[in-house]
């Protein structure tokens, strides 16, 4: 605690009454011990005329937080009156400022998080006068950035501006919507009670800066008064975009309160509006498996707008993926890969021309003796492989990849759901995530034959609202009727990374300590069955690599070796759902050290075959009898 004026220095300077304060400070924190000395000190710094006070909010905060914030709270009682949570209130989805608002005695409202600080003495004042003078509703500056240790990172974030100015709500929406650092925002009494009366849906301090811009405009002021410290462990940032899974459900979030915002605004606004929304979608085009989040983004994007609104909407978001693209060719042709890209364009092209006549084909009559199947073929993988494997085997037809939905075919073996059309007879299939769905009408409209376990099973109920009746089960747990492995066993254990951790180094260590190989689910599926059975033990990232374990009895431990699985543990649990695994938990081998064996025999010693609960007979009966040759 550094060399600060008491309390009644502090309040001998002011003019008014205490129990009337001018400006309202109101502080969000949680697990900030490192840093909300730094914030509270940025606050009684304050050099004003004016009363003011200063309400802390901690979200039942696991560190010392608490005990800081008491110490201050003692020598300071009556300008910091904090509030405590005994329960984390952001965990349950509640906006966390409206404790603070509730509370505000303020004509003004002054924010700051607990690890930013204030770095000027004089910046409430200046806002005051800034606020009084332009007739605004919401005032901000720019900050300097640091990191976790506070050294300046040497950059500035915010809106910058030569001199103060007001701008019109339009700059704000063009700008994303976020022109002011959270630490820097001042409101007026007024605008607090909107943010109160629309939250949520408005949430974010994107969606407060909009909110609060259409009731007077915004001002800017150059001057740097906030020290804005990123990559803190625990933040608001890390908690709600720290995976591409997080990443989608709060982008999602923010469409509802951008399109409520829209609707507020009213139609001399809808044009800039319509671009935001279409920016919220352009960053998950960016590999090929976020194009099933962006779809699903679109849809919610485009859900009760108008067709105006919708083309532009399309418009936008085409241009951005256009504009996209020819940014990362010239950024190739610049690097001397011109011609690798250009190569690559022509080949994805060639690519969709045969996908299109592929399914074109199926209208013919020679070919009624193929079985139409949608599933991921993007990427080679055992488990989705299985379903050419598997189904021909069943069928006792080939098997014709199709990519349109316009044909009656199979859904298969995957989590593909999202894949689902109104033509779609889903065989196995599972969710991979409760965000990436069809429309309800299309789920209405499915024929489901199987689905791959009671998660996905209870969704698809809740969604259409009955209940769901059908066999469970993932059909490659059918596998040992149609392939016994041709191998003896050779390793102690086997690895099976999904394809996205095949470079983590995080299962390197287990190679060192045990007679251990890695399986590439990249494989041909009787080679990769091979490859299995050589092995006494397996440990594996891959859902098909733990199912195809059980099914033939080898002794599995379910291992997570990265984040990076789209839609986390939900395809896990819903194919546990159908064995005797009670509470299915991966072992995180990240955590691990392989310094010694005991950590990787603590770990073999989890190893067991969950056993298949559910009817594999009706399972298998359950396949398709339209798609079935029937001589075999």
């Amino acid at each position: 605690m550094r060399d600060l004026r008491i309390e009644d220095e502090i309040i001998a300077n002011w003019k008014g009454d205490i129990e009337k304060p001018v400006i309202s400070i109101c502080c969000l924190t949680y697990n900030h011990e490192l840093y909300i000395e730094d914030a509270i000190e940025g606050f009684l710094i304050q050099q004003t005329d004016f009363p003011f006070e200063i309400l802390i909010h901690d979200d039942a905060s696991t560190d010392r937080t608490v005990d800081i914030i008491r110490e201050y709270e003692a020598k300071y009682p009556r300008i910091i009156k904090p509030i405590y949570q005994i329960e984390n209130q952001f965990s349950k989805g509640v906006m966390l400022n409206k404790f603070n608002f509730k509370k505000a005695k303020g004509n003004y409202i002054a924010l700051c998080h607990g690890d930013d600080y204030w770095t000027c003495e004089t910046k409430l004042a200046k806002q005051l006068e800034v606020m009084n003078k332009t007739g605004v509703s919401i005032c901000g500056h720019p900050a300097r950035e640091i990191d976790v240790e506070g050294t300046d990172l040497k950059r500035i974030t915010g809106y910058q501006v030569s001199k103060t100015s007001k701008f019109d709500p339009k700059l704000l929406i063009k700008q994303n919507g976020n022109m002011l650092p959270y630490g820097s925002i001042m409101i007026t009494a007024g605008a607090k009670e909107d943010i109160l009366a629309n939250m949520p849906p408005v949430v974010f301090h994107t969606g407060i800066q909009m909110l609060c811009a259409l009731r007077g405009g915004i001002a800017v002021i150059p001057d740097i008064m906030l020290a804005y410290r990123t990559s803190v462990p625990g933040s608001t940032t890390e908690i709600m975009l720290g995976d591409i899974t997080k990443k989608l459900n709060t982008t999602k979030k923010r469409i509802t309160s951008i399109k409520y915002l829209k609707r507020m605004y009213g139609d001399q606004y809808a044009k800039v509006f319509d671009k935001l929304l279409s920016n919220q979608i352009t960053p998950f085009i960016s590999h090929q498996v976020s194009y099933i989040y962006a779809y699903s983004l679109l849809c919610a994007t485009l859900k009760n707008e108008s067709i105006k609104s919708k083309l532009k909407i399309l418009l936008e978001v085409f241009i951005n993926v256009v504009v996209k693209m020819l940014k990362l060719m010239i950024r190739a042709l610049l690097s001397s890969n011109f011609l690798k890209v250009i190569f690559c364009g022509v080949k994805n092209n060639f690519k969709k021309l045969t996908d299109f006549f592929s399914d074109l084909f199926l209208l013919f009559p020679f070919n009624k003796e193929k079985v139409p199947l949608k599933f991921f073929s993007t990427k080679k993988n055992v488990g989705d492989a299985l379903n050419l494997y598997l189904i021909e085997k069943i069928s006792g037809k080939k098997v014709i990849s199709i990519k349109s939905g316009c044909y009656r075919h199979i859904l298969g073996i995957g989590s593909i759901m999202h894949f689902a059309s109104r033509k779609s007879i889903v065989w196995g299939a599972g969710i991979i995530d409760e965000n990436i769905l069809p429309t309800t009408s299309v789920f209405k409209e499915i024929k489901y034959s199987a689905v791959r376990g009671k998660k996905t099973q209870d969704f698809i109920s809740t969604i259409v609202g009955s209940s769901l009746k059908c066999p469970l089960g993932d059909p490659a747990v059918l596998m040992p009727l149609y392939y016994t492995p041709k191998s003896q066993k050779k390793y102690r254990l086997g690895i099976v990374p999904h394809y996205v951790d095949k470079r983590e180094a995080s299962f390197k260590g287990l190679l060192k300590t045990t007679n251990a190989k890695v399986i590439d689910v990249e494989l041909p599926v009787e080679e990769f069955l091979n490859e299995l059975a050589e092995c006494e033990l397996v440990l594996s990232s891959s859902l098909h690599g733990l199912i195809l374990s059980d099914s033939y009895n080898i002794p599995n431990v379910w291992v997570r070796f990265s984040d990076k699985l789209i839609g986390g543990d939900f395809k896990f649990l819903d194919y546990y759902s159908t064995t005797d695994v009670i509470t299915p938990t991966p072992v995180d081998i990240r955590n691990l050290s392989f310094e010694s064996d005991d950590e990787v025999l603590e770990i073999l010693l989890k190893a067991k075959v969950a056993s298949f609960m559910e009817d594999k007979k009706l399972l298998l009966e359950s396949f398709p009898r339209e798609f079935l040759n029937v001589e075999k």
